[in-house]
């Protein structure tokens, strides 16, 4: 995975070199640029827009607002007018009296801003909060896009990625409740968004499989089987050159586990009891529910009552027992919210 990459900007060699020596030692890569004319040398391709080439694109920016020449505001106003890819993150640097500065630079396009003398633990909490933005707008707009291709492509419905969605959520906060955990809004946040995208290896399998109307040889099994591998890969590629993995861990969890087995019979790793993470548990139990309970283009709809019977079937084979438990628990609500997400 790449570091983040942030430009200093400031014409006080000093200040620009104790910023760079604190980045680098935070494990940033940091590019730096004395002027504003720098600046867009080192960002800007051409008179009207970002290169999809130019490397020096960095994540953030820390730039000095009163440089000699082209200033930081003429940068922010030449940044807003030009970029085609996402823009970076803009903190900038003002004399703390300077407040109207700072009001101009926020209109022209300024994410944040810091007066100068700033303290090193203002910089760093700083920069945390530019890279939880960073993240968190990138993350949910993949996601999104990720679950509309799932959809399009899909032979189930959409309503299916929903309900599968919610279950998941309704039946992890039963389970912290029944194992006395308390609410993990972390964690639930994460399963929310990360439970849409557990079949989004299946845009790799062909229609051909995906639609058969009768039961799926050993071949075509074995070639379903791989939808866990391509996603996770998937999710990989797509988040190794750009992001820290940590804030895609669950979504790799629940695309590549979702069909491992308590009994250690599942795929794609066989994995066994709590070596299954639980965002994968939970989001297998509430997938088997709305298969048994929908029609598909090779069976048609059982019962609830007939979900709730197998899914007592596989406590403790297929199933994490204590989140057969909290299902049961909660039984008649899946029932409820299907309804409602059905309509």
């Amino acid at each position: 995975m790449s570091k983040l990459k942030v430009l200093v900007a400031d014409d006080e060699e000093s200040v620009r070199n104790s910023l760079v020596r604190l980045l680098k030692r935070w494990g940033y890569d940091v590019i730096q640029a004395s002027d504003g004319r720098e600046v867009l040398d080192l960002i800007i391709h051409g008179d009207s827009f970002f290169s999809l080439e130019n490397n020096n694109i960095p994540n953030f920016i820390i730039l000095d607002l009163k440089m000699p020449g082209i200033d930081g505001f003429s940068v922010l106003e030449k940044i807003s007018k030009s970029f085609i890819e996402r823009k970076p993150y803009i903190i900038v640097l003002s004399g703390i009296e300077d407040t109207d500065s700072i009001v101009k630079a926020l209109n022209l396009g300024a994410d944040d801003y810091m007066t100068k003398p700033f303290e090193i633990h203002e910089l760093k909490a700083r920069l945390k909060a530019a890279e939880r933005h960073h993240v968190l707008e990138i993350k949910d707009s993949f996601i999104l896009m990720l679950t509309k291709i799932t959809e399009f492509k899909s032979f189930e419905t959409g309503k299916h990625i929903e309900r599968v969605q919610k279950f998941t959520v309704l039946l992890a906060k039963e389970y912290f409740k029944i194992k006395n955990m308390g609410n993990n809004i972390s964690f639930l946040y994460e399963l929310y968004h990360a439970s849409p995208l557990h079949d989004i290896g299946k845009l790799l399998i062909t229609d051909k499989i995906l639609s058969k109307p009768g039961p799926l040889s050993y071949e075509e099994f074995e070639i379903m089987k791989k939808h866990t591998i391509y996603g996770a890969k998937m999710i990989e590629d797509a988040m190794k050159k750009s992001f820290d993995f940590a804030h895609f861990k669950i979504i790799y969890e629940v695309v590549k586990f979702h069909h491992e087995r308590w009994d250690g019979k599942g795929y794609p790793d066989g994995l066994i009891k709590e070596e299954i993470p639980l965002s994968a548990r939970l989001v297998s139990l509430c997938d088997t529910y709305d298969a048994i309970t929908s029609d598909r283009v090779y069976k048609k709809a059982q019962s609830h009552e007939f979900a709730i019977s197998e899914i007592r079937k596989g406590k403790g084979t297929q199933f994490d027992p204590d989140v057969v438990d909290a299902f049961l628990n909660i039984e008649s609500n899946f029932l409820k919210l299907k309804n409602l997400i059905n309509g």
